[in-house]
Formats: C-alpha cells, sequence, structure tokens
C-alpha cells in the first residue's frame, strides 16, 4: 500500500470532534488543505467524476480520523465527495483508496494535545 507522506496537513477544526462507539475515533475536520493534500483530493475527485460525469458541483470534506486502540494505523484520511447541490451522489474514501499519511511524533503529539484539552472543555468545562 502506498504511504503519503504529509508534512502539512492543514487546518483542523476541533470543534466537530466526534467520539463514536467502543472504541474511540475522532474525526477532525480539515478546514484548509494543505499542497501535498491537494493532490490526495484531486485523486478522490478524478474517480468520483469517472463514475458521476453529470455533477457540476463537487464538493469535499475532509476528515483525520484518529483511532484508539487497536487500530493500526493510528491517524487515518476520510475523504467524503459529494454533488453540492442535489447531495444524491455520495462517496467516501479512506486509506485503502487514499493510502496511508505518515505524520510525525511531534504532529501526532500535537493534535493529541488538541484533542485532550478540546475534550477536556466539552466533558469537564474546563
Amino acid at each position: 500500500m502506498k504511504r503519503n507522506i504529509l508534512r502539512n496537513l492543514g487546518t483542523i477544526n476541533i470543534n466537530k470532534l466526534q467520539i463514536l462507539g467502543g472504541q474511540i475515533e475522532v474525526f477532525i475536520p480539515v478546514e484548509a488543505v494543505s499542497d501535498e493534500l491537494d493532490a490526495v483530493i484531486t485523486k478522490c475527485e478524478n474517480s468520483y467524476r469517472k463514475d458521476h460525469p453529470e455533477v457540476t458541483n463537487v464538493a469535499f470534506n475532509v476528515n483525520l480520523v484518529f483511532t484508539m486502540g487497536y487500530a493500526n494505523p493510528e491517524f487515518e484520511l476520510q475523504i467524503a465527495v459529494f454533488d453540492e447541490d442535489s447531495g444524491d451522489t455520495f462517496e467516501e474514501f479512506d486509506s485503502f483508496f487514499v493510502g496511508d499519511i505518515e505524520l510525525s511524533e511531534e504532529q501526532k503529539k500535537r493534535i493529541k494535545k488538541v484533542m485532550w484539552d478540546e475534550l477536556g472543555k466539552t466533558l469537564f468545562n474546563l
């Protein structure tokens, strides 16, 4: 499997943090995309347009997914591509399509620190 090495992910929005199921998965929306991530999004868009050539207004949701527990890798990209006008067509691309990402230990620590701080605010009003 191809690994995408991203040194600059972009800007994330921690206000939309979600925790689901017995295994903790955190979906962190990426609001501003780096140049490195732009190539991955273009790959997803090309695949989507091949299946849905009639769509003229393509939109994206890009999430960094953090999974705590037995998951490997710990961080994955999840990209949703859809028709912004009608919302009728939707495709989701994960690491099987876009490849694994590789974050430095420092990047992982910074993201986890932001998650921890926001979790404290959300759960305990700290």
